[in-house]
């Protein structure tokens, strides 16, 4: 520090404005970007809980999805279609809903009737054992954290309700999208193979 540094006086800063950002409030596009951003890790961090607990279940090998179809079906001992599943679970891609229900099937967890040309999917005693045991792991160690932490479950119920809101904006928008460029030619699909 030079002398000429000691001898300037001290700007005093007025308490209020401690913390406080210039910067301009945030736009509505950086608020919704901020809260996609969240829920991405909410979800890849939902997909690795229902994972591992499946495989707590004495389960392992199944994805997140294999799994989440495994319950949808179990909770409709009726069964269900494939297209009734990609419905339900808001799954455009029926291939990947085929796919999960193959290993599935080759797991003894999921069997399938025909019903004419269609086929019912409906689990099968292990398939039931797998998720019931799933279901007990839960209840023993999520559903427990939560409610030790004093959460309002009813605040769950509305994010719950805001989640589909959201999720119905995504596909109108997307629709809107798609109908307000149909006119323009469309760019050849992206190269994913070297």
């Amino acid at each position: 520090m030079t002398r000429a540094d000691k001898k300037r006086p001290i700007k005093k800063v007025a308490d209020d404005s401690i913390g406080k950002s210039k910067a301009p409030p945030p736009s509505d596009a950086q608020r919704l970007s901020t809260f996609e951003y969240d829920l991405i890790t909410v979800v890849f961090g939902f997909f690795r809980w229902i994972e591992t607990c499946m495989n707590a279940s004495d389960v392992v090998g199944l994805n997140s999805l294999d799994i989440l179809i495994l319950h949808a079906l179990n909770r409709r001992p009726k069964g269900q279609r494939l297209s009734e599943i990609g419905v339900v679970m808001n799954i455009d891609d029926t291939h990947l809903i085929a796919y999960s229900l193959k290993k599935l099937m080759n797991a003894k967890l999921v069997e399938a009737t025909r019903t004419g040309r269609e086929r019912i999917f409906v689990t099968t005693a292990e398939g039931d054992t797998a998720c019931a045991t799933y279901h007990r792991i839960r209840e023993k160690f999520l559903v427990r954290e939560v409610a030790k932490r004093e959460t309002d479950f009813t605040q769950l119920e509305k994010a719950a309700a805001t989640l589909s809101d959201l999720a119905s904006m995504y596909d109108r928008a997307g629709r809107a999208a798609l109908l307000a460029t149909a006119s323009r030619p469309k760019a050849p699909p992206v190269r994913t193979k070297g």
